[in-house]
């Protein structure tokens, strides 16, 4: 039978072995860790997807300027407009705030965002991982001391 965790009182007096009541706490904050960093990742894929739709076209700015094309102007509504060349796009940096600057330096913009967010995913998945191992653990013990 595996030993249950050790829970400190709260003065911090020596740990004491935890009851069900108290595995159940800790599930439960686990299961809720886990929920979280589960939306955390799928909202960091939807910011993945947007930026490489960005980058795409970004990299086919050269066959879209001078031509009619839909432009967004958000909340899913579209008009029909034209790119003049000028070589600049305005980009958001966060903040509310927009500067201007050429395609290229956008585009590396654009994928230095990429790679931190895919390093932001794998970290929230070696986390949603560790927390998985550790339900896993918890249930397991709440188990053994409620059924034997």
């Amino acid at each position: 039978m595996a030993a249950s965790p050790k829970v400190p009182d709260r003065k911090g007096a020596p740990q004491k072995e935890a009851t069900a009541e108290e595995l159940r706490y800790i599930q439960q904050i686990y299961q809720n860790q886990y929920m979280l960093i589960n939306q955390q990742i799928e909202t960091s894929i939807a910011a993945l997807r947007e930026l490489e739709a960005t980058r795409l076209t970004l990299e086919n700015y050269d066959n879209i300027k001078g031509r009619k094309n839909l432009m967004p102007l958000g909340a899913g509504v579209f008009a029909a407009g034209s790119i003049n060349d000028n070589g600049t796009v305005l980009a958001d940096v966060g903040a509310g705030y927009m500067v201007e600057r050429k395609v290229g330096e956008a585009k590396g913009a654009i994928t230095t965002g990429m790679d931190k967010t895919t390093e932001t995913i794998k970290k929230l998945q070696k986390n949603r991982k560790d927390i998985e191992s550790a339900l896993m653990d918890v249930s397991y013990k709440l188990d053994s001391l409620t059924y034997g």
